[in-house]
């Protein structure tokens, strides 16, 4: 399921009845590249979502997309935890990978992660 949503100053919040839960998104880095020597033109959009009713969750989400013929394609999205310290993303324009550090689902409780995982990806 896809969900849209109007960012006004690359933000979004929405509160439910009553004011005991709601929802956040920011938008984070935009980095482009790629656009030389016949290459497609590439960007990764971050963004971060925290979801509140009782108790919270963070999602990370990064989507990779490409200039194709005038239009802009997603070419992958990924999400993860990002409710743990040290997590985010990172992209290294030299060598073409992209970092993502999540929390690792250890079974530990919401408030107190013990564990990340990193994926890398060219």
């Amino acid at each position: 399921m896809q969900n849209r949503i109007q960012l006004t100053n690359g933000e979004y919040h929405k509160r439910l009845s009553g004011g005991i839960g709601g929802s956040d998104v920011s938008w984070g880095p935009t980095t482009f590249f790629g656009g030389a020597d016949g290459e497609a033109l590439h960007a990764i959009l971050t963004a971060n979502e925290t979801d509140w009713y009782g108790s919270s969750t963070d999602t990370g989400i990064v989507q990779v997309l490409k200039l194709e013929k005038q239009h802009v394609v997603v070419e992958r999205q990924f999400t993860f935890d990002s409710s743990a310290p040290g997590t985010g993303t990172k992209f290294d324009r030299q060598s073409g990978d992209l970092t993502i550090t999540g929390r690792s689902n250890d079974d530990t409780p919401n408030c107190c992660p013990k564990h990340v995982d990193v994926m890398r990806f060219r």
